[in-house]
């Protein structure tokens, strides 16, 4: 600016100085984030608060700048990658602007199934060719994803993909053909790798044959082999029931209600609330009570089960009990028997420190052992200190007689007493 104002000898032009201001002011903004980062630049912390702060400017050049400064440093942090395709999706649409970062982000994390998902969605979003939308799916396949969920996320992800551009119709179109062709193919592939415990995919194919396809046979040979599966879950049979109830007929609708009786144990309650309920809205007198009939025997065994069950882990509580206090006793036995152990122990070295001093019992007080000397050792005379006359008479007191018989007078009425009769 400084250059621009000599050129133009201070006759600046109002429009440049203004957006020399305005620049001046975004600068002193981003100059504490800009120190930030110069400080320390592998902070993934200080470029998340940069990134907040300009989603917030809302000046799109500026956020793509930060998040591709972000991406070039922290390259393997799949969080920013999503952050940044996430605002390119909502924000910008441009499919010329986000497919490139699909391809980049996906060279850099491609053990990230969501954006994987990511990108598919955005292909379809952006109507690009089905050839392209399955060689991408084809290449997440190989990525290698370490959880077994991942790929049956991304199963899910091209499904849906499928379904959208699937044509129905009475007869058999190719796309719904190619539809099933990749309902059969997931479920080989996640059989393979256990990526779908809970057969969503096969209900999902059961649900689109029952109400798109208008096949109901084969909506319920794929809920008869998830039942085999799961037989003893209220849920699953309430699906498969739900599923009957809107697409079946009420002849397989009573016959699931009473093989879901026969094999539930987990919530019988729920399914036999709903059995009792159907046969209220549809069933005949007999049906009725036949249906209370079975569901009366059926609690009965539930509660035969919950009693058996109840008392066995009683016993197994009193049990574990016993024995927390069996063992508690033989900790205080162990302990009692130690300390005694210990007092004998002590008992017995005193016993023998005496025996070797050639003493039975050390008594209160013991003489000072003072060694006798020898016979034949002269004794030694030792003369008096200077000065020293010899022993002198102590005189007594004035007053003193010796003869005098030393007795004290009795107290006033004092009596000797009589002699004593012989």
């Amino acid at each position: 600016y400084s250059e621009y104002r000599e050129f133009v000898e201070d006759v600046c032009d109002p429009n440049v100085t203004s957006d020399y201001n305005k620049a001046k002011q975004k600068l002193k903004a981003r100059e504490t984030l800009e120190a930030n980062l110069v400080k320390d630049e592998n902070s993934m912390d200080h470029y998340q608060e940069y990134i907040n702060f300009e989603l917030k400017e809302k000046d799109p050049t500026r956020i793509q700048i930060i998040f591709e400064r972000a991406t070039t440093v922290h390259c393997l942090e799949s969080a920013i990658w999503s952050q940044y395709l996430t605002y390119l999706d909502s924000t910008l649409k441009i499919s010329t602007v986000s497919l490139p970062v699909y391809e980049r982000a996906i060279r850099n994390v491609p053990w990230s199934v969501e954006i994987w998902c990511d990108y598919i969605r955005s292909l379809e979003r952006y109507e690009q060719p089905h050839t392209e939308v399955l060689s991408v799916f084809e290449q997440a396949l190989a990525a290698g994803f370490g959880e077994p969920a991942a790929y049956l996320e991304l199963w899910l992800c091209f499904i849906d993909y499928m379904r959208r551009r699937t044509i129905w119709s009475k007869d058999i179109t190719e796309s719904m053909s190619d539809l099933r062709t990749v309902f059969e193919r997931a479920n080989v592939h996640l059989g393979k790798c256990r990526g779908d415990p809970d057969f969503e995919v096969s209900k999902y194919c059961a649900n689109l044959e029952a109400d798109q396809f208008g096949v109901m046979e084969n909506a319920r040979k794929l809920w008869a082999d998830i039942t085999a599966a799961q037989p003893f879950k209220a849920s699953v049979w309430m699906e498969y029931i739900q599923l009957e109830k809107t697409f079946g007929d009420k002849k397989h609708l009573r016959k699931a209600f009473q093989r879901a009786l026969e094999k539930v144990y987990d919530d019988p309650e729920l399914l036999v609330r709903s059995f009792i309920q159907f046969e209220r809205e549809e069933g005949s007198l007999e049906a009725f009570e036949h249906c209370k009939k079975l569901c009366r025997i059926k609690m009965e065994k539930v509660g035969a089960n919950k009693a058996k069950h109840d008392s066995k882990k009683s016993d197994e509580d009193q049990s574990r009990f016993d024995k927390i206090e069996k063992k508690k006793e033989k900790d205080k036995q162990y302990r009692r028997d130690k300390r005694q152990q210990t007092a004998a122990d002590k008992k017995a070295v005193n016993g023998n420190t005496q025996e070797e001093k050639g003493t039975e019992r050390f008594p209160m007080f013991r003489k000072p052992n003072v060694p006798e000397q020898a016979g034949d050792v002269p004794k030694k005379n030792i003369a008096p200190p200077p000065g020293f006359t010899g022993k002198k008479p102590v005189a007594p007191p004035p007053g003193f007689n010796e003869n005098m018989k030393r007795t004290i007078a009795p107290p006033p009425g004092f009596k000797e007493p009589l002699p004593k009769k012989q």
